[in-house]
């Protein structure tokens, strides 16, 4: 980088951590220049820039501070120069030590893996007119290089990555972008780029942005706002792991937004994603870790549709605090969801409060609920929801709630009201299937749901898969064992067929034949075997 005038603010690496040189010069009772410099990850540091009484910088935390030599700092290379670094031709020689350095250790022995038509993939990559994404992590690019430069080398290219470099303003970003006019997509993630004052006037470097990743970059949300002034055509935006604790508004370049990610921010309250819930073309909304504790739509009651969200379709809610199943309830409010991802939450002690919940099954029971509760999902937590599954989760809650629904007094009543509250598709459930028979509502002993049978089972399909054993309730559905084996043996639930085996009969093969009956209805045993088969 030319010119100590430039180094303030510049962006270095130094033994894999990045950080910014605030200061240039010497420090009293030393010898020679120094950086003073804050590390982005602030337990690297030492400091808030003060040494000896003498304040020489400003830190924006009290311990990101430390001073370094300038031989430490690696202030990084152009953009071509990286491209050249990166996809530029490896000659002959390179290419045979690329070879000879690639092995795998066996036993006592290395032997070494040729890379079969290295030098003819490094001779495509290298036909810089032909790309259409480039990737260039980590390469330490500070700046555009030489005008022109860019447009005349990768003028083709859709998809760039510039995540993890030493770009320190939206203005040198603007001028390899505006470089690139088929660039749709642009990765600027973990780079300390700083706000610019205007801007508008950068524009029409992104004006064919779509897709733009602002991951890791400590930005709030009004900052994102200020970012998004300058792509006038966006309809996906990443910007996961920033300090984004609210959402105090939207921008007229978000209303075209289909997909929003903002994984891993301090945004705990729901209230405060209802603000995306406006953004009318939203079909994906990726809020996993972020705190959540509950999902709330105060707009409407029971199973009356919302505003918010028209168009969303999947939603992401893993690794949060919902702990309530009237959040459950509240997802069947939404008019497109059909694919839900809500892993790792707390709900396991609110299913236990309101029904027996035996531990071996415990997962498959809520899994069945989320089905029940929003009888809409195509998807639920990866796994295709089938027609069999949607009916089975709902005889299932039928079933699991009828003694409740058949206390009720006919008419309106308080306690009526308060059912449909708890249990707002339960209604609609009794239209579909009928109302629930008074004999199938009683629960089993308690003994008996919780009995556990150890099974064995196995393959035809797979010979060579050792047989596992399970333990398995007698009160689990076909449909449920369907649903676990399909994760053990990666098959669809579809094109699965059960059989199984008794002791007392081992020549006989017997098949499990309706999906809705629970397995101890076939009188399996202890030692029984289980044949999966597809």
């Amino acid at each position: 980088m030319e010119g100590d005038e430039n180094l303030i603010g510049a962006r270095f690496e130094s033994d894999g951590y990045y950080g910014t040189i605030r200061f240039k010069g010497q420090v009293a009772d030393t010898k020679g220049d120094w950086y003073g410099v804050e590390w982005d990850d602030p337990t690297r540091g030492k400091h808030d820039g003060a040494h000896g009484g003498t304040k020489y910088f400003t830190t924006s935390h009290p311990t990101s501070g430390s001073f370094l030599r300038p031989r430490k700092a690696n202030l990084g290379i152009s953009f071509m120069c990286a491209l050249e670094e990166r996809y530029g031709i490896i000659d002959a020689e390179l290419a045979a030590k690329i070879n000879n350095d690639m092995f795998v250790v066996g036993h006592k022995q290395r032997t070494t893996v040729e890379v079969v038509g290295i030098e003819q993939i490094n001779k495509q990559q290298s036909k810089f007119d032909e790309l259409v994404s480039v990737a260039l992590r980590g390469m330490c690019v500070n700046s555009p290089g030489k005008d022109g430069e860019i447009a005349r080398s990768i003028p083709n290219v859709e998809e760039l990555d510039l995540s993890s470099n030493l770009l320190s303003s939206w203005e040198d970003v603007a001028r390899i972008s505006q470089q690139l006019p088929k660039l749709t997509s642009l990765n600027v993630s973990s780079n300390r780029l700083m706000l610019p004052s205007n801007p508008s006037a950068l524009t029409a470097a992104f004006k064919n942005i779509k897709v733009i990743y602002l991951n890791r970059m400590n930005y709030t949300w009004n900052d994102v706002l200020r970012c998004c002034e300058m792509f006038p055509r966006l309809v996906e935006l990443h910007a996961c792991f920033n300090n984004i604790a609210s959402l105090g508004g939207l921008s007229d370049n978000l209303l075209g937004l289909k997909r929003l990610n903002l994984e891993h921010n301090a945004l705990t309250s729901w209230a405060e994603l209802l603000v995306a819930g406006q953004l009318p073309n939203l079909e994906e909304l990726i809020v996993n870790d972020t705190g959540l504790e509950e999902v709330k739509f105060p707009d409407t009651t029971g199973r009356q549709k919302t505003k918010y969200f028209p168009r969303l379709t999947t939603l992401a809610l893993s690794h949060n605090k919902i702990h309530s199943l009237e959040s459950i309830n509240e997802l069947g409010k939404l008019s497109s969801l059909s694919d839900l991802k809500i892993s790792h939450n707390t709900l396991m002690e609110a299913v236990s409060k309101v029904t027996t919940v035996n531990p071996a099954t415990a997962q498959y029971t809520l899994w069945y609920l989320y089905i029940a509760k929003i009888g809409n999902l195509k998807r639920l937590n990866n796994t295709w929801v089938t027609s069999s599954d949607q009916q089975g989760a709902d005889l299932d809650y039928l079933k699991m709630f009828g003694q409740a629904w058949l206390k009720l007094l006919p008419g309106p009543s308080p306690e009526r009201e308060q059912f449909n509250l708890a249990h707002p598709r339960y209604e609609e459930l009794v239209q579909i299937y009928g109302p629930p028979g008074e004999a199938e509502c009683k629960q089993d002993s308690a003994a008996l749901k919780n009995k556990l049978l150890s099974m064995n089972i196995d393959s035809p399909s797979l010979p060579d898969k050792a047989p596992i054993k399970k333990k398995l309730p007698v009160s689990m559905t076909v449909q449920k064992l369907k649903t676990l084996l399909s994760r053990i043996y990666k098959v669809s639930t579809i094109s699965m067929t059960l059989t199984y085996t008794s002791q007392k009969m081992p020549n006989t093969e017997f098949e499990f034949e309706n999906d809705q009956k629970e397995i101890g209805f076939y009188s399996v045993e202890d030692g029984d075997i289980i044949h999966v088969k597809w």
